[in-house]
């Protein structure tokens, strides 16, 4: 069956905004007070948690075809097992990322690490029982719970509204996909994402309703060339990007750049374009550590389930 291309397209776009935003924070003078990083900020993570919880719905009749334990063991090989050797072994002894002073910290704290592989793993086991049934009773008592479970645990980052909340929307487009990506709501949805990001940038809404245009856009691609097959392999490997990236930016130096006098569309092309060629670099990688399996299993987890019709 063919691999559905158009999620590659909007995971490709989601990894570069993620890649923006810590390019920004390294080098730019004015760091986390960038408005363009601060913009930037208001979606990007949520994004990947809306486009997680589409692929989540698109395969989970292959994913749960085996039961659920099979598919819970899944995730802690493809998510569970990088976190905690990126997390606690390597960024320990690369001076890259700030290892935790303690185990406990490292469990507590929402900035050590690899810390978004812990919150994916926790949002797709919380949202297991949407992934197996989808009656409305189930939907509401799983909201319900985890919307407890973020009132009485509101320091428990890893389980943040703004992600679990966006994971079950990318569900439920999923479900209807046939009628939210078309022109018309897909038109209103990046309409949406314009006005809140101007009034008031809201994480779940601005996610939400970009990654509805998003999908929608990427879906009327249809080119081949080295650019679209590039980007397509970022998408198949954001994994990889995501721990990888760290070393080709904050390992070069901090707050170095002044943007303050370039327009923001300007500045944003040109971080895109540097995002995109250090993720193909970052890919490269992947794919050669890859050539060994104990190493590809422990860095990268084992290979996740293509996304097809």
């Amino acid at each position: 069956m063919k691999r559905l291309e158009y999620i590659d397209y909007a995971k490709c776009i989601a990894m570069l905004f993620i890649m923006v935003v810590h390019v920004i924070q390294s080098f730019s003078v004015l760091g986390k007070d960038d408005p363009l990083y601060i913009a930037i900020c208001s979606f990007n993570v949520p994004l990947f948690f809306f486009l997680s919880g589409y692929v989540s719905q698109v395969t989970r009749e292959r994913a749960l075809s085996k039961g659920v334990l099979p598919f819970l063991l899944r995730k802690v090989e493809t998510l569970l097992v990088p976190y905690l050797m990126w997390s606690l072994v390597i960024n320990r002894y690369i001076d890259v990322l700030l290892p935790p002073p303690t185990v406990i910290e490292f469990f507590l704290s929402p900035d050590w690490g690899a810390w978004f592989l812990l919150s994916l793993f926790l949002v797709q086991i919380a949202c297991t029982p949407l992934i197996r049934c989808q009656k409305w009773y189930v939907i509401g008592l799983n909201i319900i719970a985890l919307a407890v479970c973020g009132f009485f645990l509101n320091s428990f980052f890893y389980l943040n509204y703004m992600h679990w909340i966006p994971f079950v929307a990318g569900m439920m487009v999923a479900k209807w996909n046939k009628v939210i990506l078309s022109p018309t709501p897909a038109t209103i949805a990046l309409f949406i994402f314009m006005v809140v990001e101007i009034l008031y940038p809201h994480p779940v809404v601005a996610s939400t309703s970009l990654g509805i245009a998003l999908l929608y856009v990427c879906g009327l691609i249809k080119a081949d060339n080295a650019i679209s097959r590039q980007a397509l392999s970022i998408g198949q490997n954001t994994l990889g990007i995501y721990v990888l990236h760290y070393f080709f930016i904050w390992a070069v130096g901090h707050n170095v750049i002044d943007m303050s006098g370039l327009h923001n569309t300007l500045t944003l092309t040109v971080l895109m374009i540097i995002a995109f060629v250090v993720s193909i670099v970052c890919v490269y990688i992947t794919k050669t550590l890859q050539f060994f399996p104990v190493v590809g299993y422990l860095l990268f987890g084992k290979r996740i389930m293509n996304h097809k019709e």
